[in-house]
């Protein structure tokens, strides 16, 4: 992918979704953005977050996109007009990093404060418990910066600013 596709500078992450037609940025700008990769422009752009945009993520079925920042929010984006689903307050510090389930039933988010990580886990199921947290895992020291779910989203796996995987 060569060129540049638009006026969204200094970008802190970019993803693809499943089947490659759209990407998203997150930006230093406070700014979420999708894009139509093959006609090269922007579908919505969102301004919500108060700070910068560390991870984006998309949900396994390409219907939704989650945020993370140095707010310590997360938000859950209705992927095909930037809709605001879901803003998920409860970490304490920076969000580095999102990752959803494979079922796309839970959303796990990790980061942390002054080395102090966490990794917290949430219902994004529609409904009566929606966006209710489900667990905070303390974290030893380092801050949680990568997340992934196992295949089968038995186990989650996460890696610290120490080096640590646990």
């Amino acid at each position: 992918f060569a060129g540049e596709i638009g006026p969204f500078l200094r970008q802190s992450m970019v993803i693809f979704g499943s089947i490659g037609e759209l990407l998203a940025s997150g930006s230093y700008l406070h700014g979420v953005q999708v894009w139509d990769v093959t006609a090269r422009t922007p579908r919505w752009v969102s301004r919500a977050h108060p700070t910068r945009i560390r991870r984006v993520a998309w949900s396994p079925d390409g219907t939704r996109l989650a945020s993370g920042g140095e707010d310590g929010s997360l938000y859950v984006w209705k992927a095909s007009d930037g809709t605001l689903l879901q803003r998920l307050q409860g970490h304490r510090g920076v969000v580095y990093g999102v990752v959803w389930s494979p079922d796309g039933t839970r959303l796990a988010s990790g980061g942390g404060s002054r080395g102090s990580g966490e990794v917290v886990l949430w219902d994004t199921r529609s409904g009566a418990h929606c966006g209710e947290r489900l667990y905070t895992i303390a974290s030893a020291p380092g801050n949680v910066l990568a997340l992934d779910w196992s295949p089968r989203g038995e186990l989650l796996v996460s890696g610290d600013s120490d080096g640590r995987l646990c």
